[in-house]
């Protein structure tokens, strides 16, 4: 599973390395890691994965980061099946393509030295694009012409989303922990729709400049889960 090699690699590569104690929230730090989506909506058993980077600043008690997604997935359904008077062959391909940009905007709440509160609201355009490609063949036993039938279908989605979110950070020795609960809109040309999102984050981290992560975030048209490289600053 590809998560799955993604989190043994970070651990391989980060063995060696030596523990620091973290007891406060940094919000100064460039991120790359792995995503996995798994879509809601799917017809076709399609999972997109493919790459997540962010960056993120702190000004006094407020922060501002970026973040940048693509993810993508192709499947091959084949389906054959031999009657008496013919046979019939479907095959069948189907992709779909997302690329997401994020901006976030947020006020942070120091509780203490191990816990830290944050309020904020992001925009985020996301483009989605979904293309599927049916072809059927029926050969006939009487030796009559074979039947061809091809279906090409492109379908893509321009989609804005305004969210509001909460999300409380804990701090043990080395082990970050994090929740958030929040709420979206999104506004598509043929829809708008509003939702419920939530998710969590467990981190480690190796020195007070470097750490890895791994999390998971429930939306309202896919969940997503991830691994991540951080850098601080």
């Amino acid at each position: 599973m590809k998560f799955k090699s993604t989190l043994i690699a970070l651990s391989v590569a980060s063995s060696g390395m030596a523990s620091a104690n973290v007891n406060n929230a940094n919000f100064d730090f460039f991120e790359a890691g792995f995503i996995d989506m798994s879509l809601k909506q799917n017809a076709f058993n399609l999972e997109p994965n493919g790459y997540r980077i962010a960056a993120s600043k702190r000004f006094q008690n407020l922060f501002a980061s970026i973040q940048k997604t693509q993810t993508m997935d192709s499947q091959l359904n084949k389906q054959f099946s031999d009657e008496e008077t013919f046979s019939n062959s479907v095959n069948t391909r189907a992709e779909v393509d997302i690329e997401q940009l994020q901006l976030t905007a947020g006020y942070i709440f120091d509780i203490s030295d191990t816990q830290t509160f944050d309020i904020s609201i992001s925009y985020s355009d996301v483009t989605e694009e979904h293309k599927h490609r049916t072809d059927q063949v029926i050969v006939y036993a009487d030796e009559k012409p074979a039947n061809v039938i091809t279906d090409i279908g492109i379908s893509e989605f321009d989609i804005d989303v305004y969210a509001i979110n909460a999300r409380y950070m804990y701090y043990y020795e080395n082990i970050q922990l994090k929740v958030n609960v929040g709420g979206q809109r999104l506004e598509a040309s043929d829809e708008d729709e509003s939702a419920f999102v939530y998710g969590a984050e467990l981190g480690y981290y190796f020195t007070e400049s470097f750490s890895i992560s791994v999390s998971y975030q429930d939306f309202d048209r896919y969940d997503t889960t991830g691994a991540n490289v951080r850098y601080h600053f």
